[in-house]
């Protein structure tokens, strides 16, 4: 991980994939983050998404990591992929996208990585459970049950 020091308010703590260690030919020691030498096209290309994922959270038991993060548009295969490589870790990114379009999971083992894709469902825009689209209000993507409880709290 690599921490991004260029805000102004060192209270707030944000963490990104350490570039420099899983693409060292493009990011230099002083380019963690990735900021510097970014571009586009070369992230699409390598990494699967167009920015450096920011990390939200880390926690560990003893079998497993997890970590979990946002990426732009896509899953960022490539960089888990390139991770895997590296580290030898068995690695799986289980993946939604935020309007429900698509979902699935991504898994290195042993050199391979397979991506699994499975049925999506948007989720409510309040109470976060998963629905048929046509269960969710066009306009609010709210499922029946929030619409009637912040109906009737109205």
């Amino acid at each position: 991980m690599a921490r991004d020091t260029s805000g102004t308010d060192a209270s707030l703590l944000v963490e990104y994939f350490n570039l420099h260690r899983l693409f060292p030919e493009r990011f230099g020691p002083e380019d963690l983050c990735g900021f510097e030498a970014w571009d586009y096209d070369w992230m699409v290309d390598h990494t699967g998404t167009k920015w450096n994922p920011k990390i939200d959270h880390v926690s560990s038991c003893i079998e497993y990591i997890v970590v979990t993060f946002d990426s732009a548009w896509s899953p960022p295969k490539l960089l888990l992929e390139r991770l895997h490589q590296i580290t030898g870790w068995k690695l799986q990114n289980v993946f939604e996208e935020e309007a429900g379009e698509f979902e699935g999971i991504f898994a290195c083992e042993n050199g391979v990585c397979v991506t699994t894709m499975r049925p999506s469902s948007p989720r409510c825009s309040l109470c976060c459970r998963r629905f048929p689209l046509e269960e969710l209000d066009e306009e609010t993507g709210e499922c029946s049950t929030c619409q009637r409880f912040m109906g009737g709290a109205l």
